[in-house]
C-alpha cells in the first residue's frame, strides 16, 4: 500500500487523501447513527418504564383505588344501619325515606370522582340502592350471579370486570364495574355489597390528552391476558385488529403478560412481526397490565430523518470540495512537473534553468526562482567543489595524524616516572604517578564512584599542587571510614578545591588552611569544603548563590565563563540526583569560606545510570 502511494502523483495524493475523507465521514455517519439509535432506544426504554409507573398512579386513581366509597359503611352510621335493615315489611314511606337518603348519599360521594357513572348497593337480605333514580333490572340480575362467584377470601379485594358497552338512560358508555363487598368488623360474612360504574371511555380520553401532550413517539395500551382494554389514540399498532388468527392474539397478549409478571418489565418483542421495545407494569388492583411500546423501525426512522440534513449539508461540502481540490491539484501538480523534468535532467552533469512563462509569485513561483538560482551557483561553482573536497580529504588525513591514543600518553607518563626514579629526582615521579593515575581515573567509563575513590584522586591532585607550591597549604580529610562507600559522581571533590586554591588563596600568607568534611543528614550526605582564604563579600555570595539556586539541572555549561568550576559541579549534581540538590556558598570576607554539596546517600555499585536518585 505505502509503494503504491509513494508512486503517486502530487495530484494522484490530493484526490485519495479527499477519497479518504469521504470514507471517513461515511464512517463517522455510520458510527453517529448506531449511536444516535442505541442513545434513542436507551431513552425510549426508560422513558417508557417511568411512564408504566406514572400511568398506573393515574390508572388508581382514575379507578377509585383508595377511594372513601371502601368506607362508606364505617363514615356514615345511619347508612350502616340501613344496609343492615329489610325494607320487605317497611311501608311505602319508610321505604321511600330509606331510598331516598342513601341514594343522596351515594350521590354525594360520587362526585370526588368524575368517571364514576353511578354507585350501586347490594344488602346481603337482597334490597338495591343506586346513586341513580332508574337502574335495568337486567343489571341487577347480571350482578348478583357475578356476586354469588367471588371466590377471593381478601375482605379489602375488589373486583373488576371487563371493559363492556353499557346504556344508563339514553346514554351509551364504555363501562368498568368495581365490585368492592362491605364487611362488619370481624364478621366473615358481607352484609353487603358496592357496585361502581366507571366511564372507562372517559378515563381513555384523559390517558389520550396526556400522550397527546407529552409529544412523544411512545404508544400506551391496556391489556390482560385475553383482550385489549385500551390502545392510545393514533397508536403505532391497531392491538385490537393487528392479528389475523385468535391464536396469535391470544400468544402475542400472554407475551406481554409474562414480561409484566417478570422482574425485568422491558424487552424487545415482536407484535404482529413488528420488532418492538415494550415496557409492561402490572396494576395489582385489577390485574390489567400497563403496556408502552414503540417500534424499533420508527426510531431508527426518526434518527435517520435528524442526521439526513446533515448528510445532505456534508455532501453538498464534499462535492464542492472535491471540484475545488481537482481544480486545485491540477494549479499545483502541472507546474511541479514541469519543474522535477526540467530537474532531471541536472543528471547530465548541468544544471538548466527553468523557464516560467506564467511569471508566478506564489509559493511555486519562490521554488521556481530559488531553483533557478541554486542551479546558476552550482554551475558556477562545480570545480570550487571538486577542489573542497580534495582539501577536506587532505584535511582530515592531517586530523588523524594528529591524533594521540589515550593508552599511549597514559604509558608515556610511565616511562617518564620510571626514567626519573633511575636518576633519583623525586618530586617527577610523584607528578607524573599522580597525573597518570588522574588521567586513567578520568577516562575510566563509569562517572559515578566511591567517596573513597573520589579522595584518592583529589590527593594525587594535591601532591602535584604541594610539588609546585611546597608547604603552601594544609589539608585537613574529616570524614568517616563508614561514608567512604557511599557513592558520588565522578570529580565533585577536585574542581572545588581546585576553586579554592586558585582563588581563597590568593593573597600570600604563611600557610593557608584546607579542610574537607562529610556528615550523613538522614539519608543524604553533605560535603563541606572549607578555607581559612580571602572570603567573598556578602554581595557577592548573594549573588553567587542566586545563580546557583537557578541553575537548570538539564543545563550544560561551557568552559569560557568565570567560576566555571563551582557552576559546572552545581549543573552536574542537579542533573544527577535532582533539583532539590547541589551547593550553597557561605562566606566571610577577609575570613573563610565554605561550599556545601548536597547529594543523595547510595551505596556505590548499586547503580551506574543517572536520574533522580531519592
Amino acid at each position: 500500500m505505502l509503494k503504491i502511494l509513494k508512486k503517486l502523483s502530487f495530484r494522484g495524493k490530493i484526490l485519495c487523501t479527499y477519497l479518504v475523507l469521504i470514507l471517513l465521514m461515511i464512517l463517522v455517519f455510520i458510527i453517529f447513527y448506531i449511536n444516535s439509535v442505541s442513545s434513542a432506544m436507551a431513552y425510549n426504554m426508560e422513558y417508557m418504564k417511568q411512564a408504566n409507573v406514572q400511568m398506573n398512579m393515574s390508572f388508581d386513581i382514575a379507578m377509585g383505588n383508595g377511594n372513601s366509597l371502601n368506607y362508606i359503611h364505617l363514615l356514615n352510621n345511619k347508612l350502616n344501619i340501613i344496609l343492615h335493615e329489610s325494607v320487605s315489611e317497611m311501608d311505602a314511606a319508610a321505604k321511600f325515606e330509606r331510598q331516598l337518603y342513601v341514594q343522596e348519599t351515594l350521590k354525594m360521594l360520587t362526585i370526588t370522582n368524575p368517571n364514576i357513572l353511578r354507585v350501586t348497593a347490594i344488602t346481603a337480605k337482597g334490597d338495591v340502592y343506586c346513586s341513580i333514580s332508574y337502574i335495568s333490572e337486567d343489571y341487577i340480575k347480571e350482578m348478583k350471579e357475578e356476586l354469588s362467584n367471588i371466590s377471593d377470601t381478601s375482605k379489602n379485594k375488589r373486583c373488576f370486570t371487563e371493559v363492556m358497552p353499557q346504556k344508563i338512560g339514553d346514554s351509551s358508555y364504555s363501562m368498568v364495574t368495581v365490585k368492592q363487598r362491605l364487611f362488619d368488623i370481624g364478621e366473615e360474612e358481607p352484609f353487603a355489597y358496592l357496585l361502581v360504574d366507571l366511564d372507562f371511555g372517559s378515563i381513555a380520553n384523559d390517558f389520550n390528552l396526556v400522550l397527546k401532550e407529552n409529544d412523544t413517539q411512545v404508544s400506551y395500551a391496556i391489556i390482560n391476558q385475553e383482550n385489549v382494554l385500551y390502545n392510545s389514540r393514533d397508536s403505532f399498532l391497531n392491538l385490537e385488529t393487528s392479528f389475523e388468527e385468535e391464536d396469535e392474539k391470544k400468544d402475542a397478549l400472554l407475551s406481554l403478560s409474562r414480561i409484566g409478571d417478570s422482574p425485568k418489565q422491558e424487552s424487545e418483542v415482536t407484535i404482529h412481526g413488528v420488532p418492538c421495545m415494550v415496557s409492561v407494569l402490572k396494576n395489582e388492583a385489577t390485574g390489567w397490565y400497563m403496556v408502552h411500546y414503540v417500534p424499533k423501525e420508527s426510531l431508527m426512522r426518526n434518527s435517520m430523518e435528524n442526521l439526513l440534513p446533515i448528510m445532505l449539508w456534508s455532501i453538498l461540502i464534499l462535492v464542492v470540495s472535491g471540484i475545488l481540490s481537482c481544480i486545485l491539484s491540477k494549479q499545483i501538480s502541472k507546474p511541479i512537473k514541469q519543474l522535477t523534468r526540467t530537474m532531471a535532467q541536472a543528471r547530465q552533469g548541468e544544471v538548466k534553468p527553468y523557464e516560467d512563462k506564467n511569471e508566478r509569485e506564489d509559493e511555486i513561483g519562490q521554488l521556481i526562482n530559488i531553483y533557478n538560482l541554486m542551479g546558476q551557483r552550482i554551475n558556477d561553482s562545480i570545480v570550487k567543489l571538486y577542489i573542497a573536497q580534495i582539501n577536506q580529504k587532505e584535511t582530515e588525513l592531517k586530523m588523524l595524524q594528529f591524533q594521540i591514543n589515550p593508552h599511549f600518553l597514559y604509558n608515556s607518563l610511565n616511562t617518564v616516572s620510571a626514567i626519573a626514579r633511575l636518576r633519583n629526582i623525586e618530586e617527577i615521579p610523584l607528578i607524573t604517578e599522580s597525573l597518570s593515575d588522574m588521567f586513567r581515573y578520568n577516562i575510566k567509563g563509569s562517572d559515578f564512584v566511591s567517596l573513597r575513590d573520589e579522595l584518592t584522586q583529589l590527593k594525587n591532585y594535591l601532591n602535584i599542587q604541594n610539588v609546585r607550591f611546597p608547604n603552601r597549604f594544609q589539608v585537613e580529610i574529616d570524614i568517616d571510614e563508614e561514608l567512604l562507600d557511599i557513592g558520588v559522581i565522578k570529580f565533585v571533590l577536585q574542581p572545588i578545591v581546585e576553586n579554592s586554591i586558585e582563588h581563597a588563596f590568593g593573597i600570600r600568607r604563611m600557610k593557608d588552611s584546607l579542610r574537607i568534611s562529610a556528615r550523613r543528614v538522614e539519608e543524604r550526605l553533605m560535603l563541606r569544603i572549607y578555607d581559612d582564604g580571602c572570603g567573598m563579600s556578602e554581595e557577592k555570595v548573594k549573588k553567587l548563590n542566586e545563580v546557583l539556586s537557578k541553575t537548570n539541572e538539564k543545563m550544560i555549561l561551557d568552559n569560557t565563563s568565570q567560576g566555571i568550576g563551582l557552576k559546572n559541579v552545581n549543573a552536574r549534581l542537579k542533573n544527577f540526583y535532582g533539583k532539590d540538590y547541589g551547593i550553597t556558598v557561605s562566606s566571610v570576607e577577609s575570613e573563610f569560606t565554605c561550599i556545601q554539596m548536597l547529594v543523595c546517600i547510595k551505596e556505590h555499585g548499586n547503580h551506574e545510570e543517572r536520574g533522580d536518585l531519592c
